[in-house]
């Protein structure tokens, strides 16, 4: 209410009437929503559930950020080549399944198969997230960059904390449906399939956008994009 009668306020509602932001900052906040849980369920799922130590568990997981930067040479012709709506509306389907994938993982797991599932999941999400990054400003003229940016980070910041949330809720859920009184890796499993059923939703915000929307941001002309 403060925000629509003051021309002054930090948050400028307006500018969600914009579909490349609208779509980008709440169809992509589902997929942040998972990415705020994943840690944690990640973390719960090797040391309490497998019973690995923080170390090796972090060293298990610290993969999944050698595939994003793996993917930041990448983004760019790929966003050239199919444009941010194929991209965001197909990565939002590999990105949920990948989050689902780790609801797959058991103690016998080889580790190098969890690394690659790790590594595949970090590629593609950050795909994802440069994706969302450049085409939630397709739109916004120069005198509303600011309050987009300030929106945008708030936003990103509060989904990743319900994400956190989320995912505790869940596991204390997931325990009483199964009568148990402490973690184990059958009780973790289930939450990460939901985390990417959540993040599924945000496929929706992104198969309705124009084809070319987005594309005077990486460069791509309406040749290409036909």
């Amino acid at each position: 209410m403060h925000a629509r009668n003051n021309p002054h306020a930090i948050i400028d509602l307006s500018i969600f009437h914009l579909a490349t932001f609208r779509a980008s900052v709440i169809g992509g906040g589902f997929m942040r929503v998972a990415m705020g849980a994943t840690p944690f369920l990640l973390a719960m799922l090797l040391q309490i559930g497998f019973g690995m130590s923080a170390f090796s568990a972090g060293l298990m997981t610290f993969i999944s950020a050698a595939g994003a930067l793996v993917m930041k040479t990448t983004a760019p012709p790929i966003l050239r080549r199919f444009g941010f709506r194929t991209v965001l509306s197909v990565n939002a389907a590999i990105v949920a399944v990948s989050f689902m994938a780790y609801g797959l993982f058991k103690p016998t797991t080889p580790h190098l198969l969890i690394m690659t599932v790790l590594a595949v999941g970090g590629f593609f999400r950050s795909l994802q997230f440069t994706s969302l990054n450049g085409m939630a400003f397709a739109e916004i003229e120069q005198d509303q960059m600011s309050r987009a940016s300030t929106t945008s980070s708030m936003v990103q910041q509060l989904v990743q904390s319900i994400g956190a949330g989320m995912a505790a809720t869940l596991l204390h859920l997931l325990m009483l449906a199964h009568h148990q009184t402490h973690i184990t890796a059958q009780t973790i499993a289930p939450a990460f399939v939901i985390m990417g059923a959540i993040t599924f939703v945000s496929f929706f915000f992104f198969i309705r956008l124009p084809r070319t929307a987005g594309d005077e941001m990486n460069g791509r002309n309406h040749a290409e994009s036909r």
